[in-house]
């Protein structure tokens, strides 16, 4: 046990050492970042903790938008919290934002704590059910893939969503098929009740107190608090006390630890973060007919638990957003991103096969191997069988389901990468000890596909950040040449995997390609996307603007430009000038002559704006303060 014990601290030191160090020392990206920083801070500006809020700015074309519906609520109170806890959002201090080095810290560290949760969930089962050394490979695999990596350093919805749910199917595993301990489950009760109690007593006090609603007594209005709204669900919590004081063994609340993080997968994610699970369970079944596990499986009381967790937020915005809410979160992004494309690609079934290669560099080169070695196992015995039969069904059916999808971006593709870094780690495991069937010509195939992953990569380093972005076209910055880098890690990945077809080299050949793939994850996320991260941001632009503005009366101007981030920098105090149709911007600009005016334009427009100024002055005036991002530039003009 104590060794085992171990293999989670390893797996928890190295993502920590990988993710933390510097997390903060780059901008929040546009637009995803910025966009939902400025949601989680809109929810401090109001003190309002269940309707989600979004303003673009001030202006001709500021306030157009006055609620952010697109997404459930966790990664915002993630956010907020970390604002709160570290004392910004200062009224007294409109440029805190783009000043501070704590900015980035406080809006990300929930990000990787929870990138961190998701590995160490993977080497828990895996260490459960197969061995203690596949656990541990297991869990650095996942803790290592690039996409994985790079969206647990990322303040998106994806980590919140992915995470809890990789770990939700991990517990089910071990509740399903590791015997029970009665040392073990007196931790997993205590572990599954404080949990829940975090989860559930925050929501019903917002309920409590952030709902108002009026009745009306002989012609009088009587505003009342949302006592009658948490009402029910003090029924519920109440009903499963009850009908659980009988639960005594590990496995029981290991499920209800499952459906406690379905729960909060649909706190993050929506609808996905129970149905996804379900569907991977149902297909083991149908396909093994394990039928009797349904039984064991604490369905109503799980079901109670799940309600418990996921409902009184949503229940909260029914009552305050009413059906607006409900069309436009449930029909136009969940059923319309699905069936008829919202943003993003419309790419075909192999849409995500390219993407794959990438997001797991340098494991595609074995993952193809890993993947072999499942064929047959279509009636597991052993736990171990088991765990490798799942984990490919999971890979599957995610991978099937947002194949599907209509709408695509490049890590929709996340939530298939754990159960292939559980493959992976069985397979490297069998492999050290001689259970892998016919590994060599798997490796060579692997290998093989392997050459041609890397030279993409090698040739197209921005692969890399296209795992996360939003806009693929983006230009690349000039003056950043990290093909020598990539280069050097694929040739010794490519090295450790071919020594894994001698026998005599196979455990120092495991062990290497750990230790490659840690310091290339190092370099991925504390040198590349450090020193380009300037070219994916506009705070040290806008930090240059609150340097050098005499005071609030020179207003800051994004000229036609939407990157979201110019909002979170400035506390949505910047004058939005969006439309293409300049007439409301020329009668601003005006209406301020003999002013000093800066603003904030992609470079390529530049050329346009100083045409376009409505004085001489301002044209002859007009000059670039920071130049340093290749995609804005800071301007200044006297109108």
């Amino acid at each position: 046990m104590k060794r085992s014990i171990s293999g989670g601290l390893i797996v928890v030191a190295v993502a920590a050492f990988l993710y933390i160090p510097y997390m903060g020392s780059y901008g929040l990206w546009d637009p995803w970042e910025g966009h939902y920083a400025e949601v989680s801070r809109q929810m401090l500006e109001r003190d309002d903790w269940i309707n989600l809020h979004w303003h673009n700015g001030e202006g001709p074309d500021g306030r157009k938008e006055n609620v952010f519906w697109s997404k459930p609520v966790l990664s915002f109170w993630l956010m907020a919290i970390g604002l709160r806890a570290g004392g910004m959002n200062d009224h007294a201090n409109p440029g805190e934002m783009a000043q501070s080095g704590a900015t980035e810290w406080l809006i990300r560290w929930p990000f990787a704590l929870l990138g961190i949760f998701g590995a160490w969930s993977v080497w828990f089962a895996v260490s459960r059910l197969a061995s203690r050394r596949a656990g541990l490979f297991a869990g650095l695999v996942l803790a290592t893939s690039p996409q994985y990596f790079f969206v647990a350093r990322q303040a998106m919805t994806d980590m919140p969503f992915v995470a809890p749910m990789t770990a939700a199917l991990c517990f089910f595993l071990v509740a399903m098929f590791d015997p029970d301990s009665e040392r073990e489950a007196r931790r997993a009760r205590a572990a599954f009740w404080a949990a829940l109690a975090v989860c559930v007593v925050p929501q019903l006090l917002l309920l409590a107190f952030g709902l108002r609603r009026s009745i009306a007594v002989g012609g009088a209005h009587y505003q009342f608090f949302g006592t009658l709204d948490v009402a029910p669900y003090l029924c519920a919590a109440g009903a499963l006390v009850f009908f659980a004081r009988g639960c005594r063994t590990a496995r029981q609340f290991h499920l209800f630890t499952f459906y406690l993080l379905c729960g909060v997968a649909m706190l993050a994610k929506g609808l996905p973060g129970p149905a996804l699970p379900g569907l991977v369970i149902l297909v083991y079944l149908l396909l093994t007919g394990e039928w009797a596990m349904l039984a064991r499986a604490e369905i109503p009381r799980g079901v109670l638990v799940t309600c418990l967790v996921a409902l009184p937020w949503y229940h909260g915005m029914l009552v305050k957003a009413g059906r607006g809410f409900w069309n436009e979160f449930f029909g136009h992004h969940h059923f319309k991103r699905l069936t008829a494309g919202v943003h993003g690609d419309k790419g075909t079934f192999e849409y995500f096969l390219h993407q794959l290669g990438f997001a797991l560099f340098p494991w595609s080169g074995v993952v193809p191997a890993a993947l072999v070695n499942v064929i047959g196992l279509r009636r597991p015995e052993t736990p171990a069988e088991r765990l490798r039969l799942f984990a490919a069904l999971w890979f599957i059916v995610n991978f099937t389901i947002f194949s599907l999808g209509v709408t695509k971006f490049h890590h929709y593709i996340l939530p298939a990468l754990p159960p292939l870094a559980i493959l992976v780690g069985i397979w490297l495991d069998d492999l050290v000890e001689g259970r892998a069937r016919a590994p060599e010509a798997a490796l060579l195939a692997s290998l093989a596909l392997f050459a041609f992953i890397a030279r993409d990569l090698v040739q197209n380093p921005q692969r890399l950040i296209w795992l996360f972005v939003y806009n693929y076209g983006r230009a690349w910055p000039a003056g950043y040449d990290y093909q020598p880098w990539l280069l050097g890690f694929a040739l010794a990945a490519g090295v450790l995997f071919a020594a894994l077809l001698a026998k005599r080299l196979r455990r120092a050949a495991a062990w290497g390609s750990i230790a490659v793939a840690v310091a290339f994850t190092w370099f991925a996320l504390n040198k590349f996307i450090v020193e380009i991260g300037p070219h994916w941001t506009q705070k040290d632009v806008l930090a240059t603007y609150y340097r050098l503005r005499r005071g609030p009366e020179e207003e800051l101007v994004a000229w036609q430009m939407n990157w979201r981030g110019e909002t979170f920098y400035t506390k949505a105090q910047v004058v939005v000038a969006l439309s293409l149709e300049n007439a409301k911007f020329l009668e601003y600009l005006r209406a301020r002559e003999g002013k000093r005016v800066f603003m904030l334009c992609e470079r390529g427009r530049y050329a346009s704006l100083g045409k376009i100024l409505p004085t001489e002055r301002a044209k002859k005036s007009l000059r670039i303060v920071d130049d340093r991002s290749n995609k804005f530039y800071l301007v200044v003009t006297d109108i």
